[in-house]
C-alpha cells in the first residue's frame, strides 16, 4: 500500500504545485476509493474520518495544513519510496479525471448523500470512515458507469433508467 503523503505527492507533481491542501485531501481519497475497483485492493491504509468538509486522512492534513489555502508546492513529508505502475496508473487517471475541480466542487462529490462520508458523519463528527465503507461505494460507482456506458452503446441515453 501507498502512503497518503506519497499519493499526495504524485498528484502535486502533476499539477505542477497548484493544488491546495483541501484539493489534495480530497484526490488522495478519491484514488483510494477507485483503487477498489481498478486495482482490487486499498491503495491506503491510513485512517479516514468525517470531518466537517469530507473525508479527511487526518495524517496527511497534519502534514499540509500549514499551506491553508495556498497551494502545496513543497514535498510532503512521509510520501518517500516508489509507487507501483498500477497505483500511478490509477493517480493519473484520477487526476485527469477531477484534477480540475476545486476543493470545493470535490468536497461537495465527497458530500453527496449516501457517501461514506455522509453515513460516517451521519454517526458522529470524525468518525472513521472504513474501507468496506469506501469499496462498497466505489464499486456501486464503478458499476453504475459500465451501466450507463452499455446503455450509451446500445443507442439509450447514458441517463435512461434500466
Amino acid at each position: 500500500m501507498a502512503t497518503a503523503a506519497q499519493v499526495a505527492n504524485r498528484l502535486r507533481e502533476l499539477s505542477g504545485g497548484t493544488l491546495s491542501p483541501l484539493q489534495l485531501l480530497k484526490l488522495t481519497y478519491i484514488a483510494h476509493g477507485w483503487s477498489f475497483p481498478i486495482n482490487n485492493e486499498p491503495l491506503l491504509g491510513q485512517r479516514i474520518e468525517a470531518w466537517q468538509y469530507g473525508p479527511v486522512i487526518p495524517d496527511l492534513y497534519y502534514a499540509i495544513r500549514g499551506y491553508r489555502a495556498a497551494p502545496v508546492t513543497g514535498h510532503i513529508p512521509g510520501g518517500e519510496g516508489d509507487l507501483t505502475p498500477s497505483q500511478e496508473r490509477l493517480i493519473q487517471a484520477v487526476y485527469s479525471t477531477y484534477g480540475h475541480y476545486s476543493g470545493g466542487q470535490l468536497s461537495a462529490l465527497t458530500h453527496q448523500p449516501g457517501t461514506p462520508w455522509d453515513t460516517a458523519w451521519k454517526r458522529g463528527k470524525n468518525s472513521q470512515i472504513t474501507d468496506e465503507m469506501v469499496e462498497t461505494h466505489y464499486r456501486q460507482l464503478a458499476a453504475q458507469r459500465v451501466a450507463a456506458r452499455a446503455r450509451t452503446a446500445a443507442g439509450a441515453p447514458a441517463n435512461a433508467d434500466a
